[in-house]
């Protein structure tokens, strides 16, 4: 019990015979901690040639390997996960395309989103140019109600 991750000389041989790579046996046992029986009996996985096939198709056409993949999961055969076409839709679009473009050129996209969750109107959100650390400095400083008692008050010492 005390060596369980050795493999002797004999099991590499049965598991030799029955079609198992002793690096395989190796990895089983030391790796993923399988017993040694089970590690040099159980066959190992067979790879799926077809969907290689059908993969290299799915290629070909623009489908990402993820999306073949997910389209098997989902019940599809792998010649129609491999050819129908990846359809896009804009059901889920928040704000209209135009608006969330023109954010995308002055490169206010995420402010735009920003300013949207805080119920600014949609045309000012998009066309209002974000403002820079000194800007949003001078605003914060000039409406500061410590500024504003600052000056009205004055030094006693």
């Amino acid at each position: 019990m005390a060596y369980e991750f050795y493999v002797t000389p004999t099991e590499y041989t049965i598991a030799e015979s029955n079609g198992i790579h002793h690096k395989l046996v190796d990895q089983r046992v030391r790796q993923y901690g399988w017993d040694k029986e089970r590690a040099i009996t159980q066959p190992p996985k067979v790879e799926n040639k077809t969907n290689k096939k059908w993969l290299k198709v799915a290629e070909k056409n623009g489908i990402s390997y993820k999306t073949f993949l997910s389209r098997l999961k989902k019940g599809l055969s792998p010649e129609d996960a491999s050819t129908l076409p990846i359809y896009y839709s804009d059901h889920k679009r928040r704000y209209p395309k135009e608006y969330t473009e023109k954010a995308k050129q002055l490169g206010i996209y995420r402010t735009f989103i920003w300013r949207m969750h805080n119920d600014w109107d949609i045309e000012k959100a998009c066309s209002t140019p974000a403002m820079t650390k000194q800007e949003v400095g001078k605003i914060a400083k000039s409406k500061s109600k410590w500024r504003a008692e600052a000056t009205s008050r004055k030094r006693r010492y």
